[in-house]
């Protein structure tokens, strides 16, 4: 079945202790990444939109790797759109970072994160 088809319609699922993002999908576009912690509150805010606009709403739960896959986007810009003036939101990066580091079995993985939270000034290289 197409989710896609039923214009009114939102798809999410609950976040998992390693996902990192919430990205969330307008008519097949990405527009905006929280905090699985504020999952509730975009949830309820996606059903708004597919009812007010009659557009498909995806709120889609991330790890990291998924993230930059979704948004196609580089370790890098990531941070960047994540930050985009917001402390707490740049604290839970910092914090997500640590943890990818810590528990990532992939090798290149963890070295990005590394590398960011150097560029970023958390660590000493």
């Amino acid at each position: 079945m197409n989710s896609w088809i039923n214009p009114n319609r939102i798809v999410t699922a609950e976040p998992l202790p390693k996902d990192l993002a919430l990205l969330t999908f307008v008519d097949g576009k990405f527009v905006a990444l929280h905090s699985p912690a504020q999952h509730e509150r975009v949830t309820a805010h996606a059903k708004q939109i597919a009812e007010k606009c009659g557009l498909p709403v995806k709120v889609l739960p991330a790890t990291l790797p998924e993230a930059l896959n979704f948004m196609g986007s580089s370790l890098e810009e990531f941070v960047a759109i994540a930050f985009e003036g917001e402390q707490e939101l740049r604290a839970w990066v910092v914090q997500s970072l640590k943890g990818v580091v810590r528990d990532e079995n992939d090798g290149a993985v963890r070295q990005e994160a590394y590398d960011m939270l150097v560029g970023m000034g958390e660590w000493e290289p």
